[in-house]
């Protein structure tokens, strides 16, 4: 993974990375923590809903990779029990369904596995703004 020339905020929201390849999560994780971010990395299913029942997180990473046949199922009840959480799904194999899964389950982003740390700053940035966005009541119109 490259430095990103700009690089985001650091932030008090916590960010899941859950990923198949402990590698991956491992080096997302230091990548993110030098940037000022508070990582955690989950590896199977297991893991992640564990660690979710435990914290809340603000953003999770999530590797497609990781679930099973029934993905869709498993992003919308993520969705539903998790409604705060901004999801940035990855996957190494990209594919109209998985895309239109993503939507469909409200994952705020969709990267491309292999990502550079520009990338993921930036989708994180994306969300960040996003649960603002969402969180800050608008005033009525007059």
């Amino acid at each position: 993974m490259t430095r990103p020339t700009t690089v985001s905020a650091a932030t008090d929201v916590a960010i899941l990375v859950a990923d198949r390849d402990p590698y991956v999560g491992e080096r997302l994780r230091e990548s993110l923590s030098v940037l000022g971010y508070n990582v955690d990395v989950a590896t199977d299913v297991a893991d992640l809903e564990a660690k979710l029942g435990r914290r809340e997180y603000g953003i999770m990473l999530l590797d497609e990779g990781l679930m099973a046949d029934d993905d869709e199922a498993f992003h919308v009840r993520l969705a539903h029990r998790h409604p705060e959480l901004g999801t940035i799904l990855t996957s190494s194999l990209p594919t109209v369904n998985n895309v239109v899964s993503a939507l469909r389950a409200r994952a705020g982003d969709y990267l491309v596995k292999p990502f550079d740390l520009r990338e993921i700053t930036q989708a994180i940035d994306r969300s960040l703004r996003n649960r603002r966005t969402t969180d800050t009541p608008r005033k009525p119109s007059p």
